[in-house]
């Protein structure tokens, strides 16, 4: 069997067809060449978190430094853990913690979770800070276990005293 054979039928139909096309766009009249519009509407795929974490839970470096010093102090693990939450409405929503030791990690998003936060009107209500575990030195003791640095990134530092 010649390949000539097998595609000469294809082949003379899609010229019949081609050929066809312009006869019955002729026949219609001119081409209708204007599209319907579309419009393209979107958001931001990500927005940025804000770091002014204090501003909107402003007990924010009491509440962590109640809820995990003494975790800290017993397990003296040492890191950097990256904590992220939405606030809807008054409420904590979606906690998630990046890195540091993983057995802070529970903890923390706990820890989060109850903060008492304001939602001051803003659009955006994303909010990133990070938080620091390091062993500090005897003086310091467990009361200064926690410390807020303003500015971005927003950083708390929970110290392990021995």
């Amino acid at each position: 069997m010649e390949l000539n054979s097998i595609y000469r039928p294809l082949i003379l139909l899609g010229l019949t067809m081609a050929s066809a096309l312009p006869l019955n766009s002729q026949a219609q009249g001119t081409l209708d060449t204007r599209l319907a519009p579309v419009n393209i509407t979107g958001s931001l795929a990500t927005v940025a978190p804000r770091h002014d974490v204090s501003h909107t839970c402003p007990d924010v470096a009491a509440s962590l430094k109640d809820s995990l010093a003494d975790l800290v102090y017993r397990l003296g693990k040492t890191g950097e853990m990256k904590v992220e939450f939405q606030l809807n409405g008054n409420g904590i929503d979606s906690v998630s913690t990046q890195g540091g030791p993983w057995v802070y990690r529970r903890p923390m998003r706990h820890a989060v979770r109850v903060l008492n936060c304001v939602n001051d009107g803003q659009t955006n209500q994303k909010f990133s800070f990070v938080v620091v575990f390091k062993q500090s030195d005897e003086q310091a003791g467990r009361d200064e276990a926690v410390a807020l640095h303003e500015g971005p990134p927003q950083t708390l530092a929970i110290a392990r005293s021995e």
